[in-house]
């Protein structure tokens, strides 16, 4: 679950303009 979140995190910080569908 962690793991997911860091990655989610790093991905928002790369694509701030981006909605990740596993939010």
């Amino acid at each position: 679950m962690i793991y997911l979140l860091a990655v989610v995190g790093a991905h928002m910080r790369s694509i701030p303009f981006h909605i990740s569908p596993v939010d």
